[in-house]
Protein backbone atom coordinates (compact mmCIF):
# COMPACT_ATOMS: atom_id res chain seq x y z
CA UNK A 1 0.00 0.00 0.00
CA UNK A 2 1.16 3.34 -0.96
CA UNK A 3 1.36 5.75 2.35
CA UNK A 4 -1.18 8.26 1.64
CA UNK A 5 1.07 11.62 2.86
CA UNK A 6 -1.97 13.65 4.76
CA UNK A 7 0.05 16.21 5.48
CA UNK A 8 1.19 17.05 2.09
CA UNK A 9 -2.84 17.25 1.02
CA UNK A 10 -4.21 19.13 3.92
CA UNK A 11 -1.10 21.76 3.22
CA UNK A 12 -2.34 22.42 -0.27
CA UNK A 13 -6.02 22.10 0.77
CA UNK A 14 -5.36 25.06 3.30
CA UNK A 15 -3.61 26.93 0.84
CA UNK A 16 -6.19 26.61 -1.78
CA UNK A 17 -8.85 27.93 1.15
CA UNK A 18 -6.74 30.87 1.57
CA UNK A 19 -6.20 32.22 -1.85
CA UNK A 20 -10.09 31.41 -2.49
CA UNK A 21 -10.85 33.46 0.64
CA UNK A 22 -8.75 36.33 -0.80
CA UNK A 23 -11.39 36.79 -3.82
CA UNK A 24 -14.82 34.97 -2.15
CA UNK A 25 -15.27 37.77 0.93
CA UNK A 26 -17.78 34.68 2.46
CA UNK A 27 -15.59 32.08 1.98
CA UNK A 28 -15.45 31.51 5.60
CA UNK A 29 -19.03 30.62 6.18
CA UNK A 30 -19.29 27.97 3.75
CA UNK A 31 -15.52 26.46 3.94
CA UNK A 32 -15.03 26.12 8.59
CA UNK A 33 -13.28 23.31 10.22
CA UNK A 34 -15.60 20.91 9.81
CA UNK A 35 -15.83 20.84 5.69
CA UNK A 36 -11.55 19.79 6.08
CA UNK A 37 -12.03 17.26 8.50
CA UNK A 38 -14.71 15.51 5.96
CA UNK A 39 -12.22 15.95 3.21
CA UNK A 40 -9.04 14.54 5.20
CA UNK A 41 -10.80 11.86 7.06
CA UNK A 42 -12.73 10.66 4.13
CA UNK A 43 -10.24 11.16 1.45
CA UNK A 44 -7.44 8.35 3.85
CA UNK A 45 -10.74 6.39 4.96
CA UNK A 46 -11.30 5.88 0.74
CA UNK A 47 -8.03 5.39 -0.24
CA UNK A 48 -6.81 2.67 2.93
CA UNK A 49 -10.00 1.29 2.74
CA UNK A 50 -11.63 2.03 6.08
CA UNK A 51 -14.98 2.39 6.87
CA UNK A 52 -14.51 3.79 10.36
CA UNK A 53 -12.46 6.68 9.19
CA UNK A 54 -14.53 6.97 6.07
CA UNK A 55 -17.67 7.48 8.35
CA UNK A 56 -15.46 9.71 10.62
CA UNK A 57 -15.13 11.95 7.87
CA UNK A 58 -19.10 12.04 6.86
CA UNK A 59 -19.75 12.66 10.28
CA UNK A 60 -18.63 15.72 10.52
CA UNK A 61 -20.88 16.76 7.87
CA UNK A 62 -23.44 16.79 10.22
CA UNK A 63 -22.23 20.04 12.62
CA UNK A 64 -21.26 21.44 9.63
CA UNK A 65 -24.73 21.31 7.33
CA UNK A 66 -26.19 22.34 10.73
CA UNK A 67 -24.25 25.78 11.07
CA UNK A 68 -24.15 26.25 7.44
CA UNK A 69 -27.94 25.85 7.05
CA UNK A 70 -28.96 26.69 10.58
CA UNK A 71 -31.05 23.96 10.77
CA UNK A 72 -33.12 22.96 13.72
CA UNK A 73 -31.24 19.13 14.54
CA UNK A 74 -29.46 17.36 17.17
CA UNK A 75 -26.19 17.58 14.97
CA UNK A 76 -23.74 15.32 17.42
CA UNK A 77 -26.64 12.40 18.01
CA UNK A 78 -26.85 12.47 14.50
CA UNK A 79 -22.77 12.68 14.46
CA UNK A 80 -22.31 9.79 17.05
CA UNK A 81 -25.17 7.57 14.61
CA UNK A 82 -23.04 8.06 11.82
CA UNK A 83 -19.53 6.85 13.71
CA UNK A 84 -20.97 4.31 15.32
CA UNK A 85 -21.98 2.57 11.94
CA UNK A 86 -18.72 2.76 10.74
CA UNK A 87 -17.24 1.54 13.48
CA UNK A 88 -20.11 -1.81 13.29
CA UNK A 89 -18.54 -1.82 9.40
CA UNK A 90 -15.20 -1.74 10.93
CA UNK A 91 -15.85 -4.56 12.95
CA UNK A 92 -17.50 -6.81 10.36
CA UNK A 93 -15.61 -6.29 7.92
CA UNK A 94 -12.56 -6.87 10.02
CA UNK A 95 -13.83 -10.05 11.39
CA UNK A 96 -14.47 -11.08 7.42
CA UNK A 97 -10.89 -10.89 6.50
CA UNK A 98 -8.67 -13.49 7.82
CA UNK A 99 -4.92 -11.84 8.33
CA UNK A 100 -1.79 -13.24 9.20
CA UNK A 101 1.48 -12.59 9.60
CA UNK A 102 2.95 -14.78 7.59
CA UNK A 103 6.75 -16.63 7.52
CA UNK A 104 8.13 -14.18 4.94
CA UNK A 105 5.67 -11.35 4.99
CA UNK A 106 7.15 -8.01 3.18
CA UNK A 107 9.06 -5.88 5.25
CA UNK A 108 8.82 -2.08 4.40
CA UNK A 109 10.58 -0.67 7.56
CA UNK A 110 14.68 -1.37 8.32
CA UNK A 111 15.30 -4.16 10.96
CA UNK A 112 15.96 -2.41 14.29
CA UNK A 113 19.12 -3.61 16.59
CA UNK A 114 19.30 -2.89 20.49
CA UNK A 115 17.59 -3.52 23.75
CA UNK A 116 15.09 -0.99 23.20
CA UNK A 117 12.56 -0.92 20.30
CA UNK A 118 10.59 1.64 19.18
CA UNK A 119 7.84 1.59 16.64
CA UNK A 120 5.38 3.25 14.73
CA UNK A 121 2.69 3.89 12.30
CA UNK A 122 0.76 7.40 11.39
CA UNK A 123 -1.77 7.44 8.87
CA UNK A 124 -0.24 4.80 6.64
CA UNK A 125 1.03 0.69 6.96
CA UNK A 126 4.42 -0.38 8.29
CA UNK A 127 5.66 -4.17 8.39
CA UNK A 128 8.60 -4.21 10.43
CA UNK A 129 10.81 -7.55 11.68
CA UNK A 130 12.96 -7.26 14.61
CA UNK A 131 16.37 -9.52 15.02
CA UNK A 132 18.08 -7.45 18.00
CA UNK A 133 19.07 -10.40 20.02
CA UNK A 134 18.92 -8.31 23.13
CA UNK A 135 15.36 -7.01 23.70
CA UNK A 136 14.22 -5.51 26.84
CA UNK A 137 11.70 -3.56 26.11
CA UNK A 138 9.38 -2.83 22.98
CA UNK A 139 7.46 0.78 22.16
CA UNK A 140 4.34 0.57 20.05
CA UNK A 141 3.09 3.52 18.66
CA UNK A 142 -0.44 3.69 16.14
CA UNK A 143 -2.41 6.64 14.71
CA UNK A 144 -4.93 6.00 11.62
CA UNK A 145 -3.05 3.03 9.94
CA UNK A 146 -2.11 -0.36 10.01
CA UNK A 147 0.86 -1.54 12.17
CA UNK A 148 2.79 -5.22 11.44
CA UNK A 149 5.19 -6.64 13.88
CA UNK A 150 7.17 -9.85 13.59
CA UNK A 151 9.65 -10.41 16.74
CA UNK A 152 9.59 -14.30 15.52
CA UNK A 153 13.20 -13.99 15.05
CA UNK A 154 13.84 -11.53 18.22
CA UNK A 155 15.64 -12.79 21.67
CA UNK A 156 15.09 -11.24 24.70
CA UNK A 157 17.23 -10.28 27.84
CA UNK A 158 15.05 -11.43 30.68
CA UNK A 159 12.13 -13.58 31.04
CA UNK A 160 9.70 -10.29 31.90
CA UNK A 161 9.63 -7.88 29.20
CA UNK A 162 7.51 -5.01 29.13
CA UNK A 163 5.70 -4.19 25.62
CA UNK A 164 4.22 -0.71 25.76
CA UNK A 165 1.31 -0.11 23.04
CA UNK A 166 -0.48 3.00 22.35
CA UNK A 167 -2.90 2.69 19.52
CA UNK A 168 -6.02 4.75 17.93
CA UNK A 169 -8.15 4.02 15.31
CA UNK A 170 -6.15 0.54 13.36
CA UNK A 171 -4.73 -2.31 13.62
CA UNK A 172 -1.52 -4.20 15.16
CA UNK A 173 -0.51 -7.38 14.22
CA UNK A 174 2.38 -8.97 16.06
CA UNK A 175 3.71 -12.31 15.75
CA UNK A 176 6.01 -13.46 18.80
CA UNK A 177 8.70 -16.23 19.15
CA UNK A 178 8.26 -19.54 20.08
CA UNK A 179 8.75 -19.86 24.15
CA UNK A 180 6.97 -16.49 24.75
CA UNK A 181 3.43 -15.95 26.04
CA UNK A 182 1.77 -12.14 26.06
CA UNK A 183 -0.51 -11.44 29.50
CA UNK A 184 -3.02 -8.73 27.82
CA UNK A 185 -4.47 -7.75 31.27
CA UNK A 186 -2.53 -4.70 31.77
CA UNK A 187 -3.80 -3.01 28.44
CA UNK A 188 -6.98 -1.35 28.67
CA UNK A 189 -9.58 -1.29 25.33
CA UNK A 190 -12.31 1.06 24.97
CA UNK A 191 -14.28 0.15 21.33
CA UNK A 192 -11.06 -2.29 20.65
CA UNK A 193 -10.94 -5.96 19.90
CA UNK A 194 -7.65 -8.36 21.30
CA UNK A 195 -7.35 -11.70 19.83
CA UNK A 196 -4.46 -14.03 21.01
CA UNK A 197 -3.82 -17.32 19.11
CA UNK A 198 -2.13 -19.24 21.70
CA UNK A 199 -0.10 -22.00 19.80
CA UNK A 200 1.76 -23.18 23.13
CA UNK A 201 1.15 -26.34 24.19
CA UNK A 202 3.46 -26.80 27.27
CA UNK A 203 3.37 -23.74 29.71
CA UNK A 204 5.89 -25.45 31.47
CA UNK A 205 8.29 -24.24 28.39
CA UNK A 206 7.77 -21.03 28.35
CA UNK A 207 10.94 -18.87 28.61
CA UNK A 208 9.67 -15.19 28.08
CA UNK A 209 6.73 -13.60 29.47
CA UNK A 210 5.64 -10.73 27.67
CA UNK A 211 3.40 -7.99 29.70
CA UNK A 212 1.43 -5.72 27.65
CA UNK A 213 0.48 -2.44 28.99
CA UNK A 214 -1.00 0.87 27.15
CA UNK A 215 -4.25 1.74 25.80
CA UNK A 216 -6.32 0.99 21.95
CA UNK A 217 -8.85 3.05 21.02
CA UNK A 218 -10.97 1.77 18.42
CA UNK A 219 -8.06 -0.47 17.62
CA UNK A 220 -7.97 -4.24 16.54
CA UNK A 221 -4.80 -5.76 18.02
CA UNK A 222 -4.03 -9.54 17.21
CA UNK A 223 -1.20 -11.79 18.83
CA UNK A 224 0.01 -15.00 16.85
CA UNK A 225 2.92 -17.11 17.89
Amino acid sequence: MRRFNVWTCFLLLLAACFIASAFIPDFWIMVNYNLIFFSAFFSFGILNKRPLIVFLGLAFLSPYVHDLLNLDFAQWNLFSGIFLIGLALEFLLGNNQKKGLTKDYKVNKNDQEGPHISVKTYMGEDRYRIYSQEVETVDINLTFGELWLDLSQARFASDQVPIHLVAKFGEVHIRLPKGCVMDTTGISHPLSSVKVNRFESNLDQVETRLHLNGSLLCTELTVEY
